[in-house]
């Protein structure tokens, strides 16, 4: 069981003799978020910045759902606390954990549902969140908050799908936040913010699952945890170049909420200057897209990055790609909403006047359309909305309609551009990613926890290479077509079609490590699933990150560890591995790979394109001949 982790700090000393080093980590940085793909042939590389183990023996965990509340908490106080927009009331829990030998009794204030915008509802569908309305009674935060409208991900019935499933409603009324903060002896001390944000494509995924509990990690590390929600789909990134559907909503809705945090977490007992925003898949893409943006680079002060970055293909297009998609999506909307029409005539009284005409293609009638139609029901939304999403096919590989966009605001540039430049958040980071994390869909795919050597007997050679391609026209370094010689190289560097499921074979599947992280392996209800050095593990990577949170230091203050986290630098390249059998470092992961990407593939164009010009050149004297 292994986990190689990079860790890197910026501090914005202007030093001189710094800035050589400097230049070099921002290199390297850029190189390693662009690395970032997933696909389910994990032909490329997908980072080199985390490892996770290959086998983990508490990971056969999605055989079933262990995911329950704790064996034991009670409701006791009622902590109230004061906020910019009214009071709010909590909950008080009391736990203890799986190897607590001298049964410590653990209480956690959590404060669970609170409000930070206006219910995205009305003309405000589509919409910039805004602020709420202040109240004076106490409002009650007590429940987790409904999960913002999606289409629930169950394709192959595996319980490994449910645990990711919506636990609660599902409303657009669902812009609220969570915060869990553990009670103090000496509450006058500040105590380091970890944000999640978490992840799912920007088509699913809800903060009030139950693996996102942030109670274990907030009790044994003495550090205040908040998730938000944020919008999702076309809610969430409808983009058509106007206020009413300006675009990257679902973004918007995390900077309002961090807004949030800044200005009241200290009521809580969190620091607003020790915020640390951590996110996983599309969680980590808006963690880096924070980095880059100047409406949030002020509202933290470091960030951790894990299966994503800001430079994902997948995590961003251009204005005219984004109102491209959304033209089509309302166009497909508005069909299937005259279909239902004429399948169900009897829900005609619940739909609104402006979707009853004959067929049309004006955007704007469309527009109002999508507006105004009413979210009954889950069955209703997965007939409209989600249909409407998912039958457009202009995602390519991996496939997302409607994503942010570059709308010069919230991203001024293309993300790579910004990144060049040099135009990003100066910060402590930890980056990472789960080794062959790609073949997550792989897995999913068998319906199986893993996948055999002869998965797909039936998969020639040559449909093999035709798919790859499909894969090779969509790596974001290489944005033009190459040359046919660079596809054949890929292949030779990446594939043996002899054993070519080499790579998914008890690979980490996407999201693996984050029960971990929030300290599942220490519930009580999953008591003897986990082995003791899997839950040594947990609470390890829980220490690090917070050490993270309170000192920009994974290492911190902690003595428990033989092994310091080494910085990262240029070109030592050092990381660390977390182990349940062995702790030790390594220096410069899969540097064969980048180098394949950075050196080899470089020269081969240089060289065909010479090649070509020679060509050229030679016909042409021909000719004159």
């Amino acid at each position: 069981m292994q986990f190689h982790y990079y860790y890197y700090y910026d501090d914005d000393d202007d030093d001189d003799d710094e800035e050589q080093e400097e230049e070099c980590i921002k290199k390297n940085i850029q190189k390693y978020l662009t690395i970032n793909k997933r696909h389910i042939l994990t032909i490329l590389i997908n980072s080199i910045i985390i490892i996770m183990p290959t086998t983990v023996k508490g990971l056969t965990i999605h055989k079933r759902n262990v995911y329950n509340h704790y064996r034991s908490h009670t409701i006791n106080n009622e902590p109230i606390r004061e906020t910019s927009y009214g009071p709010v009331r909590g909950i008080e829990f009391k736990f203890t954990v799986a190897d607590n030998i001298p049964n410590i009794l653990y209480r956690v204030n959590a404060w669970l549902g609170i409000p930070f915008a206006k219910p995205s509802i009305g003309l405000r569908r589509f919409r910039l969140p805004e602020p709420p309305l202040p109240w004076t009674n106490i409002y009650n935060a007590t429940q987790l908050p409904a999960t913002c409208w999606q289409t629930e991900q169950i394709v192959y019935n595996l319980s490994a799908e449910k645990i990711w499933s919506p636990n609660t409603i599902r409303s657009e009324n669902c812009l609220y936040l969570n915060v869990w903060a553990p009670v103090q002896r000496h509450p006058k001390t500040k105590l380091a913010v970890l944000v999640w944000i978490y992840g799912g494509g920007f088509v699913t995924g809800t903060a009030s699952l139950d693996i996102y509990d942030g109670r274990i990690l907030s009790a044994l590390n003495n550090v205040i945890v908040v998730s938000m929600q944020y919008r999702l789909q076309s809610f969430g990134f409808l983009y058509l170049g106007k206020p009413d559907a300006p675009g990257n909503q679902g973004l918007y809705d995390q900077v309002l909420a961090l807004e949030w945090i800044a200005n009241n977490i200290q009521n809580f007992g969190g620091d607003s200057k020790r915020i640390t925003l951590f996110g996983e898949s599309a969680g980590a893409v808006s963690v880096g897209f924070h980095l880059l943006s100047p409406k949030s680079r002020s509202l933290f002060n470091s960030a951790i990055l894990q299966s994503g970055g800001p430079t994902a293909k997948w995590g961003f297009i251009t204005p005219a790609e984004a109102y491209n998609r959304s033209k089509k999506f309302l166009h497909e909307f508005y069909s299937l909403v005259n279909k239902r029409l004429l399948d169900k005539p009897w829900e005609s009284n619940r739909i609104p006047d402006i979707c009853k005409r004959s067929d049309t293609d004006d955007i704007e009638i469309q527009f109002q359309c999508a507006l105004h139609y009413p979210v009954l029901d889950e069955e209703h939304y997965g007939y409209t909305w989600t249909n409407a999403e998912y039958t457009i096919q202009d995602g390519g590989p991996v496939f997302f309609l409607l994503m942010p966009v570059i709308d010069g605001t919230f991203l001024p540039q293309n993300p790579i551009t910004m990144l060049k430049t040099g135009n990003f958040k100066k910060c402590p980071l930890l980056l990472g990613a789960n080794q062959d994390e790609g073949s997550y869909f792989m897995v999913y795919a068998t319906g199986n926890d893993k996948v055999p050597g002869n998965a797909l007997p039936d998969v020639s050679y040559s449909t093999f290479l035709k798919h790859l391609e499909l894969y090779y026209n969509y790596i974001p370094s290489y944005p033009y077509k190459g040359p046919a010689i660079v596809l054949k190289s890929v292949i030779q560097r990446y594939t043996d079609w002899v054993d070519w499921t080499d790579n998914i074979k008890n690979a980490i599947r996407l999201r693996d490590e984050i029960v971990f992280i929030f300290g599942e392996p220490l519930n009580h209800t999953d008591q003897k699933h986990y082995t003791k050095e899997e839950v040594q593990l947990s609470r390890r990577i829980m220490t690090y990150w917070s050490n993270f949170a309170k000192h920009n230091d994974p290492n911190g203050n902690d003595t428990n560890f033989p092994y310091d986290w080494p910085k990262y630098s240029y070109p030592a390249r050092k990381h660390i591995v977390l182990d349940t059998n062995s702790k030790s470092t390594g220096v410069a992961l899969r540097a064969e790979y980048c180098a394949f990407w950075e050196e080899y593939i470089p020269i081969l164009l240089e060289e065909f394109d010479q090649e070509k010009f020679f060509l050229r050149n030679f016909k042409q004297v021909e000719n004159e001949k």
